[in-house]
C-alpha cells in the first residue's frame, strides 16, 4: 500500500505532476472523523494501487500552508481529486460513500 504523507508544497507539486490520478486527504491528529475514515482510506490504496496514488497532507505542518491557502482547505477532512495536476472532484467529511464514489470517478476520467 502506498499512501503517502506530504511534508512540502514541493513534494505535492511533484506527485500531481508525475501522476495521471491523484487523490488528496487533508487531515491533522487531532481529526477524530480524519481517523475514523483513515481504514477505508488504507483500503482504497491498496485496492487500487498502481492506478491511483492516495496522499496524506497534515493540515498542522507549517511547510503545507500554500497548499492548504491554494486549494482552499477547510473543515477537515478534506479530500480532493486531482487528474493529470487538474482538480476533478472534492468533498468534506468522513463519508465512506463519498470516499468511493470519488475514487470511481477519477478512474472513469
Amino acid at each position: 500500500m502506498s499512501i503517502h504523507h506530504i511534508k512540502s508544497t514541493e513534494e505535492f507539486n511533484e506527485l500531481l505532476k508525475s501522476n495521471d490520478y491523484v487523490i488528496a486527504k487533508f487531515t491533522a491528529t487531532w481529526c477524530t472523523p480524519c481517523s475514523e475514515i483513515t481504514p477505508i482510506y488504507q483500503t482504497l490504496a491498496r485496492e487500487f494501487e498502481g492506478t491511483i496514488e492516495f496522499t496524506e497532507i497534515d493540515v498542522d505542518i507549517d511547510e503545507v500552508e500554500e497548499i492548504l491557502e491554494k486549494y482552499k482547505v477547510s473543515p477537515i477532512p478534506d479530500f480532493i481529486g486531482f487528474v493529470k495536476g487538474e482538480e476533478k472532484g472534492r468533498f468534506v467529511g468522513a463519508n465512506p460513500e463519498k470516499l468511493k464514489e470519488m475514487v470511481l470517478q477519477l478512474r472513469s476520467e
